[in-house]
C-alpha cells in the first residue's frame, strides 16, 4: 500500500540498508511495550511472533538475538508453520502475496496451544 501514495514512493526512494542500530531500536521499543503491558496486566505473557525463515538473514539474526538477550518471549513462525518456507504460496492469497486464511489459522491454533496452553475443540 505504500507504494500507492507519493509519500510512500518518496520514502521508499530513500532506502538505505538496515543496521544493528535499528535493530536495537527495535528491540527498545519492542521492551517498552511488554513493560507497559505488564505494569497493566501484571500476569499477562508478552510474546513477540517472529516472522523467521530457513536463511536467516544477517538483520533477522541480529533483531532475533537482541530480542532474546532482552528476555522477550519469542514464538517463530517456521515452529506454527514447518513448512512455510519451502511451499510459501500455499500460504500466501494469489497474486496478492499477503498471508492465506490457511496461514492465519496454523497461527491462530499455535498460539491457542503454545502460548495459551490450551487444546483446541474441534
Amino acid at each position: 500500500q505504500t507504494e500507492k501514495s507519493s509519500i510512500g514512493r518518496e520514502l521508499l526512494s530513500r532506502r538505505r540498508p538496515i543496521t544493528d542500530r535499528d535493530a536495537e531500536r527495535l528491540t527498545a521499543i519492542v521492551c517498552v511495550a511488554r513493560d507497559r503491558v505488564k505494569e497493566r496486566w501484571p500476569t499477562a505473557r508478552f510474546v513477540v511472533l517472529f516472522m523467521d525463515r530457513d536463511k536467516e538473514t544477517r538483520i533477522a539474526r541480529r533483531i532475533r538475538n537482541s530480542l532474546q538477550r532482552s528476555k522477550v518471549e519469542l514464538c517463530f513462525v517456521t515452529e506454527a508453520i514447518p513448512d512455510v518456507s519451502a511451499t510459501p504460496d500455499k500460504y500466501r492469497i494469489p497474486l496478492d502475496g499477503h498471508p492465506s486464511v490457511l496461514y492465519h489459522r496454523m497461527i491462530a491454533q499455535y498460539v491457542v496451544q503454545r502460548v495459551l496452553g490450551e487444546e483446541i475443540k474441534r
